[in-house]
């Protein structure tokens, strides 16, 4: 008992709520009458805590913050100029004449040309109606490039009578199997189709007019027609980049000349068997390549020209060779791409050159040699440039 009275003299005079609140300052207690409308009843002072007085020792409610969601900001999307020669990265599946079956959306911007099968057929993807002829390439995102016979070829091989170029060639985008339309879980069609609104040919390509394209246009020596073989053909519409949909990148004209790349691909829907007549395969087919340059061509060709494996390399023309030595090139093959990869991205080297149509029937649409000639696209690449800046 003596210690309690000593206990109690010394608190006289003291807050009432000297063990609800002053032990405790960062808490906020008090002693109340009841603890409505400030806070909850503090359980652990309880009576002593208010020195045995009738009030209550009470703790405030918390104070509540509303705090701004942290999220992270959305990434601005790559602008178009800046998304070319970027594709999926797929492994090759299983085994141009020879090579190896391509994925869909392995090479987004490899388009396929096609061209009406009689005069009196539509302008539609259906088999029946347009059947593809040869290859192109996206440069843009209303720009396909592709060879100047490969033009000549949709607009007269189809046998219309239509003197309109632009009137007689389709391009299909995300095109996968020319052989049928493919279609996505809602039924709709994979690819996009694409007329064509307006046709650039290499100024220094044959004499030929577009307007006077006739089957006299592949009676000219191969060599005449490989030439400065290119065209650009304007899309009715700008189409709309995906990861299956995007434009290659142009050639750095900055670049340091390298006599051979080893990192490049070759792709089309062209021949497996060396024959012009034999139906092309559905699936897109692709091969290993090396591309060589110009200047080391003009100093080696002598050898190769004697050997029958090359003709001399022409305005816009340089060669590649395939790494795998039984494939080869074939006129179906046209258009198709040669890309090197440079970093990340792929860059376009040039164009599949084998402008031959030979019907008769000892003759190979084929070349004889893994080695293949290509349309220079960094020599053209003034030229490119000049036509889609002015369109």
């Amino acid at each position: 008992m003596k210690s309690l009275v000593v206990f109690v003299a010394v608190c006289i005079g003291c807050s009432l709520s000297f063990l609800c609140d002053e032990h405790t300052p960062s808490e906020g207690n008090e002693c109340r009458e009841t603890c409505d409308g400030f806070g909850m009843e503090n359980i652990n002072y309880g009576f002593v805590g208010c020195l045995g007085s009738n009030l209550k020792c009470c703790s405030p409610y918390p104070l509540t913050t509303t705090e701004e969601p942290t999220t992270s900001p959305t990434p601005e999307p790559i602008p178009p100029q800046q998304q070319c020669g970027l594709k999926k990265s797929m492994p090759s599946m299983s085994r141009i004449l020879g090579g190896q079956v391509s994925n869909r959306c392995e090479w987004p911007w490899l388009v396929s040309i096609r061209g009406r099968i009689r005069e009196t057929s539509k302008l539609t993807r259906r088999n029946d109606q347009t059947k593809h002829v040869c290859n192109g390439v996206l440069v843009d995102e209303e720009f396909v490039l592709t060879t100047a016979y490969c033009v000549g070829l949709a607009h007269v091989l189809t046998s219309s009578s239509q003197p309109d170029v632009k009137e007689n060639i389709l391009v299909v985008a995300n095109e996968y199997d020319i052989s049928q339309t493919e279609y996505d879980d809602e039924q709709y069609p994979l690819e996009s189709v694409f007329r064509i609104s307006d046709v650039k040919l290499h100024p220094k390509f044959t004499q030929f007019e577009l307007g006077n394209l006739g089957h006299t246009f592949f009676s000219q020596d191969k060599n005449t027609l490989k030439d400065n073989n290119l065209a650009l053909l304007k899309l009715n519409r700008p189409v709309e980049l995906s990861d299956c949909v995007r434009a290659v990148c142009l050639p750095d004209l900055n670049e340091k000349p390298i006599n051979k790349k080893d990192k490049c691909k070759i792709a089309s829907w062209g021949n497996t068997e060396e024959s012009l007549q034999t139906e092309l395969p559905g699936e897109l087919k692709e091969a290993d390549v090396k591309v060589y340059s110009k200047e080391f061509w003009t100093e080696v060709e002598d050898i190769y020209r004697t050997r029958g494996i090359i003709d001399t390399a022409g305005p816009l023309t340089t060669y590649g060779k395939f790494e795998n030595d039984s494939d080869r090139a074939c006129s179906s093959d046209s258009g198709g791409m040669v890309v090197c990869l440079n970093k990340d991205r792929w860059v376009l080297e040039g164009l599949i050159n084998i402008p031959r149509y030979i019907a008769g029937p000892d003759s190979s649409a084929c070349e004889k040699s893994s080695v293949f000639a290509i349309v220079d696209a960094k020599e053209a690449y003034q030229w490119i440039s000049q036509e889609i800046d002015s369109a």
